[in-house]
């Protein structure tokens, strides 16, 4: 058993902050997703937790799931479709520790946070991912890649094609910023084709 701690009190005070500051955060993170998807004509499709199992739920999961496994925004993935076939999605990774260090080849070590890369040299990324008649992540290693998180990556077969661009989050800190961001996405898909389309709101 792992003990609290004997400060037991001041430790229940900052966690007490951190819920908070967290609840605070993550909507701010689902308001820019609402954004996006109204951005770009998109009707949303659904979320996957990428860096562990989804939080347990309706008497499911045992003691044994990981604590990341309550806390799975950590690396997750928001799905969007549109009606003429294509597909997106924006993956947020809040903390790039695990895979800035020399952790990341072990996903056993998911849990050793003390090996993390400190998060003053750390990042926090949105990763858009677009595609046309192809959703296959396998020849880039997996969303789990140092190429995926690190570089805007494409793969094309005949008429099938999907396209990848990193972006750091501070790219989205303000609405003026996070439209200039959209728009070049939007020359980005364009090059291949891709019909995402920014919408003014009026």
């Amino acid at each position: 058993m792992q003990e609290l701690n004997p400060n037991i009190e001041e430790i229940t005070l900052e966690a007490r902050k951190a819920y908070r500051f967290l609840f605070q955060y993550q909507q701010c993170i689902l308001n820019l997703m609402g954004f996006i998807c109204g951005s770009l004509g998109l009707k949303y499709a659904g979320g996957y937790s990428k860096f562990s199992n989804t939080t347990p739920r309706s008497g499911r999961g045992n003691l044994d799931n990981w604590a990341w496994d309550w806390l799975n925004m950590y690396f997750y993935e928001f799905h969007f479709e549109k009606e003429d076939g294509v597909k997106f999605s924006v993956f947020i990774i809040n903390d790039t520790g695990y895979y800035d260090s020399a952790c990341a080849p072990f996903p056993e070590k998911r849990v050793n946070i003390e090996e993390f890369e400190i998060v003053e040299k750390s990042d926090t990324k949105l990763i858009f991912v677009a595609a046309k008649n192809l959703w296959d992540s396998t020849q880039w290693g997996e969303w789990q890649s140092h190429d995926f998180l690190t570089k805007d990556l494409k793969i094309e077969q005949e008429d099938k094609i999907m396209i990848s661009k990193v972006y750091s989050l501070n790219e989205f800190a303000t609405e003026d910023n996070a439209i200039k961001s959209l728009k070049e996405f939007e020359k980005y898909c364009h090059q291949y084709h891709i019909p995402i389309q920014y919408q003014k709101k009026l």
